[in-house]
């Protein structure tokens, strides 16, 4: 069985950058306190439509993080793209393994909600802050900062 959560080297990050459009981009505002409060790292929510029109400055130890139910939403995915080779890691958090998204980033977190029948992104809201969860547990235990907060 493979890892929920893909290699990642939280002693190299500087900063997340959360990205998605939608309700994932209300599961990236859940997350938010969670990264500075568990990891004490900066992080930086984009609405995808906004974030590869923007001028941005990217730092090479940057965690970048596309959040899509489907895997294919447009704008996530172009994003995700203009950050190939300017940052440490990008993070595909999906619905579907196999997804444009998940093929563009270097590791994935498939959150095997099922598929959505309807229009609202019900079972996949329901998984995507569990799995934006497990990123500041785990920062904050690599970056012993978890331990200091006790």
């Amino acid at each position: 069985m493979k890892p929920f959560l893909p290699d990642l080297d939280f002693s190299q990050i500087e900063r997340i950058t959360l990205v998605a459009c939608g309700t994932a981009h209300y599961a990236c505002q859940l997350a938010n306190t969670w990264i500075k409060e568990s990891a004490d790292l900066p992080v930086e929510i984009e609405i995808a439509s906004e974030y590869r029109y923007a001028k941005r400055i990217t730092v090479h130890g940057e965690l970048f993080v596309a959040v899509s139910q489907s895997g294919e939403t447009a704008d996530t995915l172009a994003a995700i793209k203009t950050v190939r080779g300017r940052v440490a890691y990008r993070l595909a958090i999906v619905n579907v393994a196999t997804s444009s998204i998940a093929r563009e980033a270097k590791q994935i977190i498939d959150i095997t909600a099922g598929p959505e029948i309807g229009v609202a992104s019900a079972k996949a809201f329901t998984v995507q802050p569990l799995a934006l969860f497990a990123l500041p547990l785990r920062a904050g235990d690599e970056r012993s900062y978890l331990q200091t907060r006790r």
